[in-house]
């Protein structure tokens, strides 16, 4: 028996050990290439500096806003889009079955009247109840519609655009004004067919008539860890995945498409519930399974920046984290036949493999580290060494991600205000391993459950709207983030 249990022991370690070496070396790659995205990004601003508007092309924009009842936030979201510094554009506004004020707030605020504007493509969507527009800003089409769910309404919206680019937004985020600018240079290039920027997080912000006045970070904690986990995924996964040419996912919050090549995919899909990186998955599929490989790209922009409202209480967090989860696990199955297929490339052979070993299935291959491990205490057969070992080991390595995340985003992008906010990151980021982390091994394994038993539906989290600000509550010489 004693054999049996050392044999096991051995077993064990070997795996863990082979499975973290693995997370080590997904992760040295992710940092030379997410390194080389950033540095080549700085690069091209330098040279862009030099241009003026006549030497780049910036083909129109249609800006949808799919919205749920959202009336504590819509009003500044969709101010902070009007203001974009941008030559061309209009905003779609697709109220998808709302219930609450939504629709009055905004009549209210601008001065909506009843159109018989029809819609210009034919698209999957639940019908249409009405559409107006507005008396005071030309540029703003509201749509009402029966309720669908945030896929429905992207198509109800992409039905609707007029313009040859496509961006998606949240109703609860707030736009930089030159993040539609930025995120479209991209599309001088015609094999440009999606491109996504940077979410922030927008509790702890000072927004004033959808304008950005104050970037910060609220006191608290579970906050504070969702913008760690934030610049981790926007500035060592994303560029370092842009780098190989095989972008995963272009944020829900943030995105910008070619409007003929939706609509030649299908539009977006309500198979699953994360219907970005479904998108993203099918599109690398459309084109890399056509005759001759049609040459293609989805790109990330590091620099536009959107700010979104995250989460504040653990059971908002919880309920989000278990939908993130259980679409993760819907969309890789979908396009598991991908998986170590090298005609798809970097991402058949190396990123899909990364999503399914250390993002679909982490949270089971932890937890079952951590109960062999204390079964391995209770029974004396775990040498000491080991057990400091499998605890410092992954501890150090999240600890150098974040670390290296942070070093990566705030230095040549920073955007919170001086060393308070970031000093706050850094030391929260040393927490995580005591508790944040145990949560969120909780929630990811409640959310596979809830793929395996085939869950359907999902529930948004409660907006607060707190980062919100009457220009009356204004004083004076408060900063502006530009």
């Amino acid at each position: 028996m004693i054999r049996i249990f050392e044999s096991a022991e051995r077993t064990a370690e070997a795996l863990l050990g082979a499975y973290l070496l693995g997370y080590v070396i997904y992760y040295l790659l992710f940092f030379v290439s997410a390194l080389i995205c950033i540095v080549r990004h700085r690069l091209r601003l330098l040279s862009a500096r030099h241009e003026t508007e006549a030497d780049v092309w910036l083909p129109p924009v249609s800006v949808i806003i799919p919205a749920h009842n959202e009336e504590k936030v819509i009003c500044n979201s969709l101010r902070s889009v009007l203001r974009s510094r941008y030559p061309v554009f209009e905003v779609i506004v697709v109220s998808d079955g709302s219930t609450d004020r939504t629709l009055e707030v905004l009549r209210e605020e601008f001065h909506l009247v009843r159109t018989t504007r029809p819609p210009l493509f034919k698209v999957p969507c639940r019908p249409t109840r009405a559409a107006f527009v507005s008396a005071t800003e030309p540029r703003l089409l509201v749509v009402d519609k029966e309720n669908g769910g945030r896929a429905d309404a992207l198509n109800a919206g992409l039905a609707f655009s007029r313009y040859h680019l496509v961006v998606c937004i949240d109703a609860d985020s707030v736009v930089e004004p030159d993040s539609l600018l930025r995120c479209a240079r991209p599309f001088s290039d015609p094999r440009t067919q999606a491109a996504g920027g940077v979410i922030r997080v927008l509790n702890g912000c000072r927004v004033v008539g959808g304008h950005l006045v104050e970037p910060g970070l609220p006191g608290n904690p579970l906050v504070v860890m969702q913008a760690v986990e934030y610049a981790r995924a926007f500035f060592t996964q994303r560029p370092a995945f842009d780098t190989l040419g095989s972008l995963p996912i272009i944020s829900g919050s943030f995105g910008m498409f070619r409007r003929q090549t939706l609509i030649e995919v299908g539009g977006f899909s309500n198979r699953t519930v994360a219907e970005d990186m479904e998108l993203v998955l099918r599109l690398h599929h459309h084109f890399r399974s056509q005759p001759g490989r049609r040459a293609y790209r989805q790109v990330f922009v590091p620099d536009p920046v959107v700010w979104t409202e995250v989460p504040e209480t653990i059971g908002d967090l919880g309920r989000q984290r278990r939908r993130w989860q259980r679409g993760l696990a819907q969309a890789l199955w979908a396009y598991r036949h991908m998986l170590f297929r090298p005609r798809f490339g970097w991402l058949g052979m190396v990123v899909l493999p990364y999503y399914w070993l250390y993002e679909l299935l982490e949270p089971v291959i932890l937890a079952l580290g951590y109960v062999l491990t204390v079964a391995g205490v209770l029974a004396g057969w775990l040498h000491q060494t080991a057990l400091v070992g499998l605890f410092l080991l992954p501890v150090s390595l999240n600890l150098v991600i974040s670390l290296m995340a942070l070093f990566y985003g705030e230095l040549p992008f920073g955007r919170y205000q001086g060393l308070r906010d970031l000093a706050r990151l850094v030391f929260w980021s040393f927490t995580e391993p005591f508790w944040y982390r145990w949560l969120s091994v909780a929630w990811r394994l409640a959310g596979l459950w809830d793929a395996l038993r085939a869950k359907q539906g999902w529930e948004k989290p409660e907006r607060v709207g707190a980062w919100a600000v009457s220009p009356h509550d204004v004083r004076p010489g408060r900063g502006s983030s530009g």
